[in-house]
């Protein structure tokens, strides 16, 4: 577990997580827009690490962490924090993807793919609202992608409410084009 970073193309590495935190980490990105390289998220909680594979074996995580500062230091970001590391108690503890929108040049965009659907931020994560999903009627798999040109696509789960793949525009409003001879249940 844990974050390591090094500045000298893998001689030597220094842990960067912060100790009294959770260190299994389930995905690592950096914002790429101009100006914005030294901004990296991380996401936790992986709810297949374990043996049993049971949903009461999850390695649930403890939300999202932001840095600014190219990964030296890691601030974990208030509305994605969870409760217990022991029980699955929030749809933040399992981040399967992140993705920071590079085509927003004035907004700090970004998504997240978790338990339960596809989340949206204006402010760099300091807020969210679901895009895609449903935290009533959660599918337990999803995932987020943002091609060159601009146009989202997200996965969910057939075992939620809102199963599907989806695409947008605007990140925002999605049409699902989930072909009609897809199996029933997929993950």
């Amino acid at each position: 577990g844990s974050l390591w970073r090094t500045t000298n193309g893998g001689l030597s590495w220094n842990e960067t997580t912060p100790k009294n935190v959770y260190h299994g980490i389930t995905c690592l990105v950096q914002d790429k827009r101009p100006g914005q390289s030294h901004v990296w998220y991380y996401g936790t909680g992986d709810p297949w690490a374990s043996a049993s594979g049971g949903s009461a074996s999850y390695y649930t995580g403890q939300g999202m962490y932001k840095s600014l500062d190219s990964g030296l230091t890691w601030t974990l970001l208030p509305t994605t924090a969870t409760g217990n590391l022991q029980t699955f108690d929030n749809i933040w503890d399992i981040i399967y993807r992140i993705v920071p929108d590079p085509t927003d040049t004035v907004q700090d965009v970004v998504y997240a793919a978790t338990y339960g659907g596809i989340h949206r931020s204006i402010d760099g994560g300091n807020t969210w609202s679901m895009v895609r999903g449903s935290s009533s009627s959660s599918p337990y798999f999803s995932n987020v992608e943002l091609t060159s040109t601009g146009i989202f696509y997200a996965t969910l789960s057939s075992d939620g409410l809102h199963g599907g793949i989806w695409r947008s525009t605007d990140g925002i409003n999605y049409i699902n084009i989930l072909p009609a001879n897809f199996p029933a249940v997929y993950e």
